[in-house]
């Protein structure tokens, strides 16, 4: 461990220090927050902990700043712990770490939600028809509904999982979700699509008697009915 004795406050002597420093102490408030912007500047994340006036500075740049007090730190650092130690940075991790994989999961959610029905929708129009009203009705109370409420009370994991959560909505491992889900729901219902077409009995919606009622309850088509019933099939059982 290495100690060394500085009062300057020249940013560049800063540099040189931090190459073999691993303990700064006796420091003015605004030397806290240049030790703080020059190890951001060499990409690092930094954390700091304060409990007085004099840690605020290097509170308000810090990537995060934990308050372990009441006082004037508190204003200035964007989390408070009523913890007087640093054991409250394990935790503010876990949490954090848990709220950002959690908001990734709901945006990948709502994508997908309209990703996928714009794919049944296209299809259908392929076909010459489309779900009712009542089966969209019947989709957003019945499938969307009580999922999105599930995911509400579901408990968070025991654990933390050891690999670290994707930083940017557009990299590699959120887009290859959200497209291989597309291609698994487009996949699903075109393969069901052109197995009902061939089937003996299948009419297509122009063929269809207007007076036939068995199909009008939820449906105008043997192709909507289809496509409704992989949906229930697809929430509910395959959670896909």
């Amino acid at each position: 461990m290495t100690y060394i004795k500085q009062t300057v406050t020249d940013p560049n002597v800063y540099k040189e220090i931090l190459r073999s420093a691993t303990i700064f102490a006796r420091m003015h408030p605004d030397q806290k927050a240049l030790v703080v912007e020059e190890l951001q500047r060499q990409g690092n994340n930094v954390g700091m902990c304060g409990d007085g006036a004099n840690d605020c500075p290097a509170l308000k740049v810090a990537n995060v700043g934990i308050s372990l007090s009441e006082a004037e730190a508190s204003l200035a650092a964007p989390f408070m712990s009523k913890i007087v130690d640093i054991s409250s940075v394990e935790v503010l991790l876990k949490e954090g770490r848990g709220a950002l994989a959690t908001s990734f999961q709901c945006f990948k959610y709502m994508a997908l939600y309209s990703m996928i029905q714009t794919i049944s929708v296209v299809y259908l129009y392929s076909r010459s028809t489309n779900l009712a009203d009542q089966a969209f009705l019947f989709i957003d109370l019945f499938l969307v509904l009580p999922l999105s409420i599930t995911m509400n009370y579901t408990r968070a994991n025991d654990k933390l999982s050891k690999r670290q959560p994707s930083d940017s909505l557009l990299s590699k491992a959120v887009l290859i979700s959200v497209l291989g889900q597309v291609a698994i729901q487009a996949g699903f219902q075109v393969l069901t699509g052109r197995l009902l077409i061939g089937q003996k009995w299948y009419l297509t919606a122009k063929e269809l008697n207007d007076n036939t009622e068995e199909l009008k309850a939820l449906t105008s088509s043997y192709d909507s009915a289809v496509i409704l019933l992989l949906k229930v099939v697809l929430t509910k059982y395959l959670n896909l």
